[in-house]
């Protein structure tokens, strides 16, 4: 009993050296994790051992009526309820705490948190338009002077503005001229008639299309005299 004894209280000390060590160092707890859950198990283990061996010798002291049975008997029936009954409250009332407490961290910090991550995407899509329609303006501005552009000026205007593609649209909605980034050349997707007929009625209009797993475009429809800027 007493080498068991001084088994676990040797555990115990390396124990707490290395719950010291692993505040202080929270990458040596991340590197001796096993180690330590080793350890909790081992120690664990022993103290088991050691309370199974001492109810073994009470029960057979009981059984044969040796003197001061009955007194270990209560004594340890006593120290036991001292024992569990305050770590089980102080377990209740610590796992009521940390619940509360991540409830309301979630509750309030994560939403602001994620409130703020969508105040930002949505200003930084805000300013995406704002700065493709004024730039969508001053290429229908340049365009508006000419009584037929083409593509040679659009693609000019178009890396001069720095755009990925700019395409003239007449009223009716047919492709008067391309100019686009990708070396594809490929049309991107046309406004239908009422989204041509929103732009021919004000000074046109920047949007924000498709979704996050496709990704997203910002696309501007401006009208330029007789002719339409997508």
């Amino acid at each position: 009993m007493i080498i068991a004894l001084a088994i676990a209280a040797a555990l115990g000390g390396m124990l707490v050296l290395l719950l010291i060590s692993a505040s202080a160092d929270t990458t040596l707890f991340a590197r001796h994790t096993p180690l330590l859950i080793g350890m909790n198990a081992l120690a664990a283990l022993v103290l088991l051992g050691l309370v199974v061996t001492q109810l073994r010798r009470l029960r057979r002291d009981w059984r044969q009526g040796v003197f001061g049975a009955r007194l270990k008997s209560r004594l340890l029936l006593m120290l036991a309820l001292m024992a569990v009954l305050p770590g089980v409250l102080l377990y209740a009332v610590s796992m009521q705490f940390a619940m509360k407490s991540i409830d309301s961290w979630f509750d309030v910090r994560v939403e602001a948190a994620l409130d703020g991550g969508l105040d930002l995407g949505r200003g930084i899509f805000d300013a995406m338009q704002a700065d493709l329609l004024a730039k969508g303006r001053s290429m229908a501005f340049d365009l508006a002077e000419l009584p037929a552009p083409g593509a040679v000026l659009l693609n000019r205007l178009r890396e001069q503005a720095g755009v990925h593609s700019a395409t003239l649209i007449s009223a009716s909605g047919q492709v008067v001229a391309n100019s686009s980034g990708d070396l594809r050349g490929l049309l991107p997707a046309l406004p239908d008639m009422a989204l041509l007929r929103k732009a021919r009625l004000g000074p046109g209009f920047a949007r924000v299309e498709g979704d996050a797993a496709a990704g997203f475009v910002v696309r501007a429809l401006i009208p330029v005299g007789a002719h339409r800027l997508d």
